[in-house]
């Protein structure tokens, strides 16, 4: 959905912290246009940093790449510049990848042609897509990076620049290439197993006031005994379905 953006629309934006700028306080200006899912949901202290669309995203990520609406993202991620997430797919195995053979977009000029020339005419056939792509927690994305329809990258994965991410990463392991490839894991098996078994994006970072955030196994070993004091950290999301503005659809 769209909507235009009043004075409204950034007070709301402020109140739930969500930044779309990293040099001011509010990327957003009366008259900008918002485009997001009606699924959107936006924990606070997120930036937003390049474009107008919003997806879900978690806690303390935050994104320099214009962003595509029905993606996912979890916590403390780290998207950098000029990523994309192509998510339509042409289907290659009809005669054509044209979209007269499989789309019925009432805005295109397929809809158009029928209209004019032969309202009746029905020859369409299926295209199927897959899910959007699936950001899990701690992942950090290179520049340039192109991250394919029904991909999920686990938490604590790394795309490294330039990459082009056909296939699932599985958690802490670096990948690049294209295709991007498994370059090494992260950390020993040992330690991705004890992280991922802490669950410690669950918490707010101000938590591990303290902690040694430099090495993994330290971390891992206090983290383990200060948990039980500890609350998940979870903050009500903004249901962007609920912001203010001037609808356009």
């Amino acid at each position: 959905m769209q909507i235009r953006a009043t004075p409204q629309t950034i007070e709301y934006l402020n109140d739930h912290r969500i930044s779309m700028s990293s040099e001011r306080d509010q990327g957003v200006d009366v008259g900008d246009i918002l485009e997001f899912a009606h699924s959107c949901e936006i924990e606070p202290y997120v930036g937003i940093y390049a474009g107008k669309s919003l997806c879900s995203i978690g806690f303390q990520t935050y994104s320099n790449s214009t962003l595509n609406p029905h993606i996912t993202i979890g916590r403390y991620c780290s998207i950098g510049p000029d990523v994309t997430y192509p998510i339509y797919r042409h289907p290659l195995e009809y005669i054509s990848t044209s979209p007269f053979t499989h789309e019925l977009n009432p805005r295109g000029q397929v809809i158009r042609v029928m209209r004019d020339m032969r309202p009746s005419y029905a020859n369409i056939y299926p295209n199927p897509q897959k899910p959007p792509p699936k950001i899990g927690h701690d992942v950090w994305v290179g520049a340039a990076s192109l991250i394919a329809a029904g991909v999920t990258l686990g938490t604590g994965c790394v795309v490294a620049s330039g990459s082009v991410v056909t296939q699932s990463v599985p958690a802490y392991q670096i990948v690049g290439g294209n295709p991007a490839q498994i370059i090494r894991p992260r950390f020993p098996r040992e330690i991705i197993s004890r992280l991922l078994a802490s669950e410690w994006w669950r918490y707010n970072f101000l938590d591990f006031d303290g902690l040694d955030l430099s090495n993994p196994n330290n971390f891992c070993r206090s983290f383990e005994l200060r948990k039980p004091s500890l609350e998940p950290y979870e903050p009500p999301p903004a249901q962007l379905i609920g912001i203010p503005g001037e609808h356009l659809d």
